[in-house]
């Protein structure tokens, strides 16, 4: 096993168990013994996404809360790429597969990279299997 990138997809998964599966489960557990490999925007997307469950009344705040309290003990790298390269990098791939920009920065980092994607994303994980990227596995 090695360091995954992980998604807010997955992310969501270790917060709110109707969201989990074999694959979220088996990343939680990579990402315990190994840290994960994300984009800039990832923890902001992960609040966003969080923010609205708790909007919806799917998720208390409370957990809400405790969940990014520990999230954000997981050993996490950032990578910044993002920041300078959207245009040059990432933007070309979201036009390629037709994703957002956010998903084309979790894509054009596993491909910089080499290390397994892990996602719950349809869309992405089609795109990461056309553009040859590793997809994790359970």
């Amino acid at each position: 096993m090695t360091l995954p990138i992980v998604d807010s997809s997955i992310a969501i998964a270790w917060c709110s168990k109707s969201q989990a599966s074999p694959r979220s489960d088996a990343a939680l557990d990579a990402a315990m013994n190994f840290g994960i490999l994300v984009p800039t925007h990832f923890q902001l997307e992960v609040a966003n996404s969080l923010w609205q469950l708790e909007r919806r009344n799917k998720i208390e705040a409370a957990k809400v809360d405790e969940f990014l309290g520990w999230l954000s003990e997981i050993d996490t790298d950032v990578d910044p790429t993002a920041q300078t390269a959207t245009a040059t990098l990432i933007l070309p791939i979201a036009r390629r597969f037709d994703l957002t920009i956010y998903d084309a920065a979790y894509l054009e980092l596993a491909l910089r990279t080499n290390l397994p994607l892990a996602t719950r994303d349809d869309a992405l994980q089609r795109a990461a299997e056309k553009a040859g990227a590793i997809l994790f596995s359970d």
